[in-house]
């Protein structure tokens, strides 16, 4: 009810008092805007990524280094949805189109798909035949929950919701 009248009470303000509104918007947009000029815009890794994290400073390091312009790809969701079978199959296409094998313009891909297709192959050295897309190794892998999740791949996956 109150939700429904209250446009009518501005309106309303707005009829009576037009010139004090005016007066009034103008005086609010003078003290506001020096503020304005102190805005700032980041597109940057470090909006995405902790700056304390190691990727980030990995990152620092090898740009440095070797320059370059980082591509980040943000999975948003709960963990089940982006570890599905039909979401790594999509995944493992993006890695393997953009792998530098594939794109020479490209240096490296560091992705889930990359941690789990790593531990995939350290579980054949051990005698274990879990291919990287097997759910026991994501499970493994990724864990059940942030606390129980492997340190190599908490950068990658710093909660349940990305």
């Amino acid at each position: 009810m109150l939700l429904r009248r209250i446009p009518k009470i501005i309106a309303g303000l707005v009829q009576r008092w037009p010139w004090w509104i005016i007066v009034a918007t103008i005086i609010m947009t003078a003290i506001l805007a020096p503020g304005t000029t102190r805005l700032k815009t980041s597109t940057g890794f470090d909006t995405l990524v902790s700056p304390g994290s190691k990727i980030y400073k990995d990152s620092r390091t090898y740009t440095a280094e070797f320059g370059g312009d980082p591509v980040v790809v943000l999975l948003t969701g709960k963990t089940e949805n982006i570890f599905s079978e039909e979401n790594l199959a999509i995944l493992n296409r993006f890695e393997e189109t953009f792998s530098p094998e594939a794109d020479t313009r490209t240096h490296s891909v560091l992705s889930p798909i990359t941690i789990l297709k790593l531990a995939s192959e350290e579980a054949k050295r051990q005698g274990a035949s879990l291919e990287w897309n097997d759910p026991i190794l994501i499970q493994a892998v990724i864990g059940d929950s942030l606390e129980t999740r492997r340190p190599e791949v908490v950068s990658l996956v710093p909660n349940d919701d990305h």
